[in-house]
């Protein structure tokens, strides 16, 4: 399942969006990242990320791979992101064999007749 909900950013209720995903629902992304001026690019970039994280889910290339305080979350084969420490080649050996992670993903929402 994927939850999609209005958000507060700063100060300011209802103007930002978060997903989450699995149930129970675990967020994945809040969007915009920041509020502030000068970081407003528009609502074109954000859009894209919207699109980019919601593909993802639907088509099943979603991942976010958990161990203690590090994760990689993954949307699409195009990339990755990765929080805590990890060596250069770690993030890649881990995707190919998460063996030892928690996995959070999915099967792509065709394949559920």
């Amino acid at each position: 399942p994927i939850v999609i909900a209005r958000s507060a950013v700063g100060d300011v209720s209802d103007a930002g969006v978060t997903l989450g995903i699995g149930a129970p629902s675990e967020c994945v992304a809040r969007l915009p990242d920041c509020g502030c001026d000068a970081c407003d690019s528009g609502s074109e970039n954000e859009l894209s990320e919207l699109d980019r994280v919601v593909i993802g889910v639907v088509s099943g290339t979603f991942r976010r791979l958990t161990a203690g305080r590090r994760q990689i979350t993954q949307f699409d084969a195009g990339g990755w992101s990765a929080s805590g420490s990890f060596r250069r080649v770690e993030v890649d050996a881990v995707l190919a064999d998460p063996r030892g992670w928690q996995e959070l993903s999915g099967a792509p929402w065709t394949d559920l007749d």
